[in-house]
């Protein structure tokens, strides 16, 4: 339970961090 709790943790974690990498793509794109 708890190592489930933990993996979805870090699941969230990476896909903020690649909505993060995207929205910087973009920006840079824009520029």
């Amino acid at each position: 339970m708890l190592s489930l709790h933990f993996n979805l943790i870090i699941a969230f974690q990476t896909q903020r961090a690649r909505v993060q990498y995207d929205n910087n793509q973009k920006y840079v794109t824009v520029q």
